[in-house]
């Protein structure tokens, strides 16, 4: 049962991961003022480029514990 849940927990971090990293990729390219902002007058949204700090450290993590979570669910399973 335990290890039915971590293969669970690492499918699910593992998409949030290629999430976030599809996030950071989409926002990588505007270009952004001196202030690290840029406004999109399409959509009357302002981006601050601190949001993609946090998209690319949530990618980061999320992949981390997926790739921490499979190797402990390998492990169990082989017991």
């Amino acid at each position: 049962m335990l290890t039915k849940t971590l293969y669970y927990a690492s499918y699910f971090l593992g998409l949030l991961g290629i999430l976030s990293a599809y996030l950071s990729y989409s926002v990588w390219h505007y270009p952004y003022d001196e202030t690290g902002r840029y406004f999109e007058p399409v959509e009357s949204i302002v981006y601050h480029q601190q949001t993609l700090e946090a998209y690319v450290f949530m990618a980061v993590v999320c992949l981390a514990l997926t790739v921490v979570l499979l190797t402990a669910a390998i492990f169990r399973s082989r017991q």
